[in-house]
C-alpha cells in the first residue's frame, strides 16, 4: 500500500513539475537575440584598446552570460572591413578610420556601410612630446629637428601633419622626418636619442618608459588656445576630434599645461546585430561603469553623456538608440545628427 502511495506522489510531482516548466518563461528570455559569443577586434595585446576590448569582454561575459573575448588585430584595416560585413561583431577604434571606412576614403578601397556604433566614450588624448631639456615649447621649435611621422596609418600621419601645418612647420622642407610605426616604435626612437619629438597617446606605458628612462617630458600644445584660428584647419581633416586643454598633474603623464587632440573612443558594431543585442550591449556599458572601472580608471571617463556623441562619424545602431531614449540621453538633435549619417 505505501509503495502505491509513494508512486502515486511521485507521478503527481513529475507532472507538476512538467507543467511548470511548460507554464514558466524560458530561462534564456533575457539574452534572446544575443549571439552566444562574440569577438570584440582591438589593436595588440597591452595596447589602450585591447584594454579596452578586454574589459568589455570581461564584463559581457559576466553578466550577459555570453563567451565574449578580445581579438588582437595589427590594425583597423585589418578588422574595419571584416566588421562592416558582420564577420566579426564588435571592435574598438577611433573616429578617423571608421569615418575613413564608411565613406571609401583612403586606405579602404570601397565604402564599409554596414559599419554602426554602439557607444562612444572616453577619449584617447594625444600631441606631440619631447624631453622637456630639448627646450621645445612651441610647435615652431620643432624646425630643423628630427620629428618622427607615423607612416602606416593613414589617420595619424594626417593628425601630425595637420597640426605641424597649424603650427607653421612645412613638413617637407622644416623638419627631418623620421618614419616609425605603431605605438611604441615613435617614442623609443625619442629614448634611443634618434629623434627630438614624435606623436604619443597620453599615459600609455611606453610614454611611463620615456620618463623613466630620459626625466622629465614635455607635451607640447598643438593648438595656441581656444580660440587659435588654425584650430579648425585640424578638425577639418579629424572628423569625430576635438581639442581638450589638460592642466598640469590631472592626466597620467602630463606634467605641463597643454593642449592636446581628443579622439572619442567607439565601441562599433554592424547594422546585422540584433536589435536587441546592441539593446543589452548598451545596457551593460551604462550599468556596470564600476566594474569597468576596477578594470582600468580610463573607464572613469566613460560617462553616461559621453555615451553619445553629436560628433559620431557613423550611424547609432538602432538597438543601442533604443536604449538611450529610454534612459532619456537621446534628444532630436540627435535624431537629426543620426539622419544625416545615415544619408551621407
Amino acid at each position: 500500500m505505501t509503495t502505491k502511495i509513494s508512486t502515486r506522489v511521485f507521478c503527481l510531482m513529475a507532472i507538476a513539475s512538467l507543467a511548470f516548466l511548460l507554464a514558466a518563461p524560458p530561462a534564456e528570455s533575457q539574452t534572446e537575440g544575443l549571439p552566444e559569443s562574440v569577438g570584440i577586434a582591438t589593436h595588440p595585446k597591452g595596447s589602450l584598446f585591447n584594454i579596452v576590448g578586454s574589459a568589455f569582454a570581461k564584463v559581457f561575459s559576466d553578466k550577459l552570460h555570453i563567451q565574449a573575448t578580445d581579438r588582437p588585430y595589427a590594425g583597423y584595416i585589418t578588422w574595419i572591413p571584416l566588421l562592416s560585413r558582420g564577420e566579426i561583431d564588435l571592435g574598438v577604434c577611433t573616429p578617423s578610420d571608421p569615418y575613413n571606412a564608411y565613406h571609401g576614403i583612403k586606405p579602404y578601397r570601397e565604402k564599409n556601410p554596414n559599419l554602426r556604433a554602439i557607444s562612444t566614450g572616453a577619449t584617447l588624448n594625444t600631441g606631440w612630446v619631447t624631453v622637456k631639456a630639448a627646450g621645445i615649447r612651441k610647435i615652431s621649435d620643432l624646425k630643423g629637428k628630427r620629428v618622427c611621422i607615423d607612416v602606416a596609418s593613414m589617420a595619424t600621419k594626417a593628425n601630425q601633419e595637420r597640426t605641424l601645418q597649424a603650427g607653421g612647420i612645412n613638413v617637407k622642407k622644416d623638419i627631418k622626418v623620421i618614419p616609425t610605426a605603431g605605438v611604441a616604435e615613435p617614442v623609443r626612437a625619442v629614448i634611443e636619442g634618434r629623434s627630438e619629438a614624435t606623436w604619443a597617446a597620453v599615459g600609455t606605458p611606453v610614454v611611463k618608459e620615456l620618463i623613466a628612462k630620459k626625466g622629465e617630458i614635455y607635451w607640447v600644445p598643438v593648438i595656441s588656445s581656444a580660440d587659435d584660428p588654425k584650430a579648425d584647419e585640424v578638425l577639418n581633416y579629424a572628423p569625430g576630434h576635438s581639442f581638450e586643454f589638460a592642466e598640469a598633474g590631472k592626466q597620467p603623464t602630463v606634467d605641463n599645461d597643454t593642449w592636446l587632440l581628443a579622439a572619442p573612443i567607439y565601441l562599433m558594431s554592424h547594422k546585422d546585430l540584433s536589435d536587441e543585442a546592441a539593446y543589452l550591449f548598451a545596457k551593460t556599458i551604462w550599468e556596470n561603469q564600476k566594474d569597468l572601472i576596477a578594470i582600468h580608471p580610463k573607464f572613469r571617463d566613460w560617462t553616461h553623456e559621453r555615451m553619445i556623441s553629436k560628433r559620431a562619424v557613423v550611424p547609432y545602431h538602432p538597438g543601442a538608440i533604443r536604449f538611450y531614449k529610454e534612459m532619456g540621453a537621446w534628444s532630436a538633435e540627435m535624431d537629426q545628427v543620426q539622419k544625416k549619417l545615415l544619408e551621407d
